[in-house]
């Protein structure tokens, strides 16, 4: 993005051009999960990153984490006492839960640096200009989610996206963040025009890509019984009509460069590739259309030569899977989820999944909202927010197979069944009647449980309140898939079961 989201660098400076936010001091960052399961982590993990301390060089002497809600109210003190020289540093400290607190608590930190003019004291964040915001977790016992379905996030970016604006979190840090959350795998998709950097110079390439390489073995590294971190990409390409846009691509077995829009080199914004060239080029076991549904604003188009996915790429590349969901705000969830159903009716059968596109942003999201002036923060788009759901312990076989549920925290599961057999999400079956069988689990308020069967001939949906133990007709080619609602914005959308008549309904 070209006003990111993300943990925000405020020290790069164009010639005599000096941010309004720039100081003398290191970004410094205090983090916690939006959600924490007692059954994932008993402790909460509260991640401290500091970035460019050799800039600015301090000593972390102490952090208070002062945690309560509307009864308990209460501290921890750490003392690091580390003198940091170096680009970048973090650590997490694992504060104790009273087993009295659940539901929302509130968080803030307290940090003490000393600097060569003498002590400092920061809470939360050093950003300048913006007003200080408690930290928040939704503490519950254990996860919803049965055994048998995993969740994850298929967009993240980690501290492999570093550059004049923008840097992540590092892997090993979001595995810890990951598992407290109940998350069980990852992919981290870091830009194409970062990964084919020197890995201590964001200004220079290298045709050896060790930050691609450095970033493929700490997702092998901190990926467990517990938890699977993917490596990837989110690969800039070409579309059909030469413009940037963005394709999730892992498992190649080629890099696949992508700098049209990483304004490395202004008025050199053509696309290496486009996205069926990548894809032949690259041979990624996945490549997935990210956020196809979001059109780029006019200053992107006008100074990277950015563009949108339209129905040409779709129907050149062929996705098996789309993004079309790309952050927790329900009103964008539902817009692109009409997107997806146009395509569902005219006969396309595209798995959707989610992300966050984080960088970090664990609680909020940093975003500079005018360059060298403002830097504002929203709870929009955070790590494992919007998850998405595969039925498989092996992710990318899960993700092939189409079963995914996309869910911000409660579970819903269907199937149909006739004459003994059992119907899954993706499986195809013929017109006829079926009794509807849902596996529904929220610890909020449910407000709707529905039924969307899809006609393509009709080229509509129609809408149906579940009831326990229903039996639906379907009579036409089409698919048929479920939503529920739950208080606080929660949402779960499946993918669909596809009704086949005839071969209406190919891609």
């Amino acid at each position: 993005m070209f006003f990111p989201l993300l943990y925000a660098s405020s020290h790069y400076r164009l010639n005599y051009l000096i941010p309004r936010y720039f100081r003398k001091f290191p970004d410094c960052i205090a983090d916690i999960p939006c959600r924490l399961f007692r059954d994932c982590s008993p402790k909460l993990p509260v991640l401290i990153v500091i970035k460019d301390s050799d800039k600015f060089p301090v000593t972390f002497l102490r952090a208070d984490v002062i945690i309560g809600n509307e009864k308990i109210h209460y501290s921890q003190k750490f003392l690091p006492d580390i003198k940091l020289a170096i680009p970048y540093y973090s650590k997490i400290f694992f504060a104790e839960l009273d087993p009295d607190i659940n539901g929302k608590i509130n968080v803030t930190v307290r940090m003490e640096f000393k600097t060569e003019k003498g002590l400092k004291v920061i809470y939360n964040h050093s950003y300048p200009y913006m007003p200080f915001e408690t930290l928040s977790c939704e503490i519950r016992e254990k996860k919803l989610i049965s055994d048998d379905w995993y969740a994850g996030d298929i967009h993240y970016h980690s501290n492999h996206t570093n550059d004049q604006v923008e840097f992540g979190a590092d892997i090993p840090s979001t595995a810890v963040m990951a598992k407290a959350m109940g998350v069980s795998w990852f992919f981290v998709t870091d830009h194409s025009y970062d990964l084919d950097d020197e890995e201590d110079d964001y200004l220079k390439q290298s045709e050896d890509f060790p930050k691609w390489q450095r970033m493929k073995f700490e997702c092998e590294k901190y990926s467990d019984d517990k938890l699977t971190v993917i490596p990837g990409a989110e690969t800039s390409v070409g579309n059909m009509n030469n413009r940037n846009i963005h394709l999730l691509m892992s498992g190649n077995q080629n890099y696949v460069k992508g700098s049209g829009d990483g304004a490395e080199k202004w008025f050199q914004m053509q696309p290496e590739y486009k996205h069926f060239e990548a894809v032949k080029y690259g041979k990624p076991t996945l490549a997935i259309p990210a956020h196809p549904f979001e059109k780029a604003p006019f200053l992107q188009k006008k100074l990277l030569n950015r563009g949108n996915w339209n129905p040409e790429d779709f129907d050149k590349l062929a996705p098996q899977i789309i993004q079309p969901f790309n952050s927790n705000n329900l009103a964008k969830i539902r817009k692109n989820k009409k997107k997806w159903i146009e395509l569902l009716l005219k006969g396309k059968r595209y798995s959707a999944v989610a992300g966050n596109d984080a960088h970090g942003d664990f609680n909020f999201t940093r975003q500079i909202t005018v360059p060298f002036w403002k830097i504002v923060f929203s709870r929009k788009q955070l790590f494992g927010q919007l998850m998405t759901l595969v039925n498989d312990r092996n992710i990318i076989k899960g993700l092939k197979s189409g079963r995914i549920i996309v869910s911000n925290g409660a579970f819903l599961n269907f199937r149909l069944l006739k004459n003994g057999k059992k119907y899954l999400i993706n499986d195809v079956v013929k017109p006829g009647i079926y009794k509807i069988e849902t596996e529904i689990k929220s610890y909020e308020k449910i407000i709707s449980v529905d039924v969307f069967i899809g006609n393509i001939l009709a080229g509509k949906e129609k809408c149906v309140k579940y009831n326990d133990g229903m039996n639906i007709e379907l009579d036409s080619s089409g698919y048929v898939r479920m939503e529920m609602n739950t208080a606080n914005k929660g949402i779960v959308i499946t993918n669909p079961i596809w009704i086949e008549r005839d071969n209406l309904c190919q891609n």
